[in-house]
Order: C-alpha cells, then structure tokens, then sequence
C-alpha cells in the first residue's frame, strides 16, 4: 500500500501550523483586485485582505486553481509514490474541484478527490477526519469511501450584517440588495 499525501484549498480557512500539525498540503486558489493577482494566504494574507478590500472600497474577485495548477502540487508526491487525497471546496461553489478531478481522471487510482460540498469549517471537518483515517492506516481510496458519503452531513451555518458585500460580490443584485436592505434582512 502506498503511503497518503492530504491536499486541501485555500477556503480551508485553517492556520499554518494547524496544517503542519496535521501533515496537510495547501493549495491556494487565487485573489484578484484589478490587475493584481495573489496566491490566497501566500501571497496576501486575511488581514491585507480586509485591509485591501477597506482602502479599494471594492471586492476581490476569486479563481480556482487550475488543473495544471494543481498538478504541480501534488507531482511531488505523486513521483515519491505517494496517492493523494484531496479535500477541497465544495463542486458548486469553486471550479477547483473540477481541476482535481480532470488531473484525477489522468492519473487513475492515484488521486481520490473529496468534494466537501462547503467550505471552511465545515471542509476543515472533513479533512481532519481523512487525516486521522490516514494515521490509523487507511488507504487513500478508503478514506475516500469513507469520508465522501459524510460530506452531506457536514454543514455550515453563518450570517452577514448586510447586503453590501453581496451585492459587490456578484453574489446578490441590485433588487435582492435593496429589497433585503430595506426589509432588514440578514442574509
């Protein structure tokens, strides 16, 4: 049995050392201002976001991280004789888990995505699990199989103050903005 590599994104949302800890590899999805492009939490970190993002008075937009990407990532492992399993942001919110699973489809019992289905908190559940199955031994198709029917079980739960980043965002219109603004609604 080969040993196991685990690979999560950037939306994990966890600390340097919490992935240290654990023996986890980040691959950051990419933060756009303009012209600017950032390597998430390598390049800019949370609080230059929010700095960014306060001195602008505009939203970044966000990119997955390409297949191409990715595979420089994991090649690494791969060439050692690793297989990989990677825990990432949920399918309908990035294209990052489409990235993972063109490269998977090339590399066959090799890689064994899991689709989260969320992100942060809630990915960051499912990618601790993964990592205690892979110290008890497990291999990676197995915590595959193990972790993936979990997934939609695992939920997040949040609120915002307002409509304002939504609307800057993309993620709600003009109408949803007012209208929300107007009847008090958190989102």
């Amino acid at each position: 049995m080969r040993k196991v590599a685990i690979f999560t994104d950037s939306t994990v949302d966890i600390s340097k050392e919490m992935l240290d800890e654990r023996n986890i590899h980040m691959i950051p999805l990419f933060v756009h201002f303009g012209d600017e492009v950032f390597r998430d939490t390598i390049d800019i970190t949370v609080e230059q976001l929010y700095e960014m993002v306060e001195k602008k008075g505009t939203l970044p937009s966000t990119q997955a991280t390409s297949p191409g990407e990715f595979l420089e990532y994991i090649k690494p492992y791969l060439d050692q004789d690793y297989d990989i399993v990677f825990c990432g942001i949920g399918n309908k919110l990035s294209g990052t888990m489409k990235s993972v699973n063109i490269i998977s489809g090339e590399y066959p019992n090799r890689i064994f995505p899991i689709d989260s289905m969320n992100l942060s908190s809630a990915e960051a559940i499912l990618l601790f699990k993964a990592c205690d199955l892979r110290d008890e031994g497990k291999s990676a198709k197995e915590i595959q199989a193990i972790i993936q029917p979990q997934a939609k079980y695992v939920i997040s739960n949040f609120t915002i103050k307002g409509f304002e980043y939504l609307y800057k965002g993309g993620r709600a219109t003009g109408l949803q903005a007012t209208f929300g603004t107007a009847l008090r609604v958190r989102p």
